[in-house]
């Protein structure tokens, strides 16, 4: 009896203390005018400027897909690389599940260039655009081979 009234006063005093750091962790006032502006501001602002700034990326928008072989059965553990349009670099990165499905959450307002690569296959581009007004977008891609398959010995 007196061990769970100690355990019930220690978790009302964890609770107490839980309730007040949270109460002070609000967020002080800047004097930047878009310090206080709300999320749809700065996609509208973000869709506007490059993709290079770092600090105003916020994954909003979410690319869903399914790769193929030529046979049309799923593809796993293709490699799946996603960058901005106007960018050299790629900045996201996925690899295809059992199921040869993937999923990439990238900040909305912006051209996005998806690319799927495997061994032995050819390299397949698709362009995204995330500011349609839409929160995802589901592609199908299907890889072809790079050689023809053989067909039997040769006589």
């Amino acid at each position: 009896m007196k061990i769970s009234i100690l355990l019930l006063a220690v978790l009302i005093c964890c609770s107490a203390r839980n309730a007040a750091a949270q109460q002070t962790a609000q967020p002080t006032p800047s004097t930047s005018p878009n310090a206080n502006a709300g999320p749809e501001t700065r996609s509208t602002q973000q869709a506007s400027g490059s993709c290079s700034t770092k600090t105003e990326l916020r994954p909003g928008f979410l690319i869903v897909g399914t790769v193929f072989n030529e046979h049309s059965l799923s593809f796993p553990g293709t490699t799946v690389r996603i960058r901005c349009a106007e960018e050299q670099k790629y900045r996201w990165e996925a690899v295809t599940n059992s199921r040869g499905e993937f999923a990439v959450r990238v900040p909305a307002g912006h051209s996005y260039e998806v690319m799927v690569r495997a061994k032995n296959y050819q390299e397949q581009n698709v362009e995204v655009r995330t500011d349609r007004g839409d929160i995802q977008q589901r592609l199908s891609i299907r890889l072809l081979p790079t050689k023809s398959q053989k067909e039997g010995p040769a006589q």
